[in-house]
């Protein structure tokens, strides 16, 4: 019985320390920046979440989506907020959305900033201290935010990118209304 209690305590702690190296090892690196002017895909792992890639149905998220009609903004979103934005004010409420979200905006010397409405960020996890990567790209053209949410290392994350994407998207979706109703 004590043979059996110590393997378990064994294997128990090496789970554990194992759990603690991975988190050492991802707080090396940065987000991975525009590929072609877009986010990059996910690999073909479920710790990650984007909305560039709509055939992608296992890592495919939507992204926020735009539409103005003459003067009068539309806002074609899951809460139906009547919006109109200009690509600088919603990079500036991203920015805010995660910080309050407790994430940490990368500086435009760490993000790879190849394009002037992209934001990189990372969230750090309370236990093991896994870093994961947040990228954020508004297409002026197409009028879409894009999210892109991945683990540093791993394999899977029990669907925690997608949760903070979520709590993201609709973060800044109440932001956007709430400066639209101080604009009127």
């Amino acid at each position: 019985m004590k043979l059996v209690l110590s393997i378990i305590v064994v294997v128990f702690t090496l789970i554990i320390v194992y759990f603690f190296v991975l988190g050492y090892l991802s707080k090396k690196g940065n987000p991975i920046g525009l590929i072609d002017a877009r986010l990059a895909a996910c690999e073909q792992k479920p710790n990650c979440v984007c909305s560039e890639y709509p055939d992608d149905q296992s890592h495919f998220v939507l992204p926020i989506n735009y539409t103005v009609i003459s003067d009068f903004p539309v806002s074609v979103d899951v809460v139906g907020a009547a919006l109109k934005p200009a690509p600088e004010d919603i990079i500036r409420i991203a920015k805010q959305a995660v910080i309050e979200l407790g994430g940490t905006v990368q500086t435009d010397d760490d993000s790879h900033r190849e394009h002037p409405f992209y934001l990189a960020a990372t969230f750090q996890s309370s236990l093991f201290g896994f870093i994961d990567d947040v990228e954020l790209r508004f297409d002026s053209q197409d009028k879409l935010l894009h999210f892109r949410s991945a683990s540093r290392v791993g394999h899977s994350d029990f669907g925690a990118n997608l949760k903070r994407i979520e709590k993201l998207k609709n973060t800044i979706l109440a932001r956007l209304a709430a400066d639209s109703l101080v604009d009127s």
